[in-house]
């Protein structure tokens, strides 16, 4: 796939290295089609490549919104072959006793839970994410 292919290249020319850096991530947010399996064979053959080349699993990122508009009406078994790979979900709130609703997946290693946060050092606004099993967590984003 030509899309996975470039994007690995331009990975590995910034210097990318497995194990050190965070895993690379597909974010499925716009720019998709209308066709659900067509969207989801797309995301499953660009993880397939990524994850060929470079010898890791990417992550997804995606949410709630994405799945139910542009991949819920795919195959169980495309959807199936997506959801083996580990999830980063979108989902705002500052309820953090809930679930973040995730579709497909059974849990998620990272939880955007806000856009609108704030960090030292950056002007305006800010995404605000929580990782999933604090050390063992941080081993499962850098591919170890």
């Amino acid at each position: 796939m030509a899309e996975a292919s470039f994007f690995v290249k331009q990975l590995l020319a910034m210097g990318w290295k497995k194990g050190v850096d965070l895993l690379p991530v597909l974010d499925l947010e716009d720019g998709t089609k209308t066709d659900d399996e067509y969207n989801a064979h797309w995301a499953v053959s660009f993880c397939e490549t990524v994850e060929k080349q470079l010898g890791v699993k990417p992550i997804v990122y995606t949410g709630k919104w994405y799945w139910d508009a542009y991949l819920a009406g795919a195959k169980k078994e495309t959807l199936d072959k997506l959801t083996q790979y580990q999830v980063w979900w979108a989902h705002y709130t500052t309820d953090f006793d809930n679930d973040p609703n995730i579709r497909g997946w059974t849990s998620w290693l990272l939880w955007q839970w806000t856009g609108s946060g704030s960090c030292d050092g950056i002007t305006g606004k800010v995404d605000l994410d929580w990782l999933c099993g604090g050390e063992e967590g941080l081993r499962k984003i850098r591919g170890v």
